[in-house]
């Protein structure tokens, strides 16, 4: 998201670009909102001309998505972690995508896969025979 956030700011067209590229047109007429820790991301392709494209819930009352180009609207806002956010995408006033409940929290480093890195696998070993006590096994993993 980062090179989305960058591009909003100094190239809106250029953003609109690289997110209508990743981001499929039903998405985003819908009004698309993808989360990335503590990082909520939120598009919406309007109809052309000017709108106000909001972002609404009990916390966040009415923050603005930035026009990109005539039709593509969007925002990279950044949460405390925790930040729990309930409410609705409108444009104009009207609710475009309702509903929304997303939950933002820093990964778990000690859960995630590392960059380029392998995830683990749980492999059955078969069983141990122990030669302590004999006649006992174990299996292990």
């Amino acid at each position: 998201m980062g090179r989305v956030a960058d591009l909003i700011k100094t190239n809106p067209a250029e953003a609109a670009k690289v997110i209508r590229a990743g981001i499929g047109s039903e998405e985003l007429l819908k009004g698309s909102i993808r989360e990335a820790g503590t990082t909520l991301f939120v598009a919406v392709e309007a109809e052309p001309g000017d709108h106000e494209v909001i972002l609404n819930s009990a916390d966040v009352s009415g923050f603005k998505l930035r026009k990109l180009d005539n039709t593509l609207y969007a925002a990279i806002v950044g949460f405390t972690d925790g930040y729990v956010i309930k409410g609705d995408i409108q444009v104009d006033g009207k609710t475009l995508r309702g509903g929304i409940q997303v939950e933002l929290y820093q990964p778990n480093l000690y859960v995630q896969t590392p960059p380029g890195g392998m995830k683990g696998e749980i492999r059955d070993m078969g069983e141990l025979k122990s030669q302590i006590y004999s006649g006992t096994t174990r299996k292990w993993f």
